[in-house]
């Protein structure tokens, strides 16, 4: 789970097609929020240390 982007969707089942274009613009919204939260924190370099692969610094 250290690489998933939970985005709030209630009020859309995932087998809606059908959502108005409203619906669309919030779910994007809210998507594109939790994805810039996402990256504000996320490191690779400390993502590759806690799930075990080896760290290497640069010469």
């Amino acid at each position: 789970m250290r690489r998933t982007i939970f985005v709030s969707a209630d009020e859309v089942s995932p087998i809606d097609f059908d959502i108005t274009t409203q619906q669309r613009e919030a779910l994007y919204a809210r998507g594109l929020q939790a994805g810039q939260e996402f990256l504000q924190t996320w490191s690779y370099t400390n993502y590759l240390a806690a799930c075990g692969a080896p760290v290497r610094k640069s010469p």
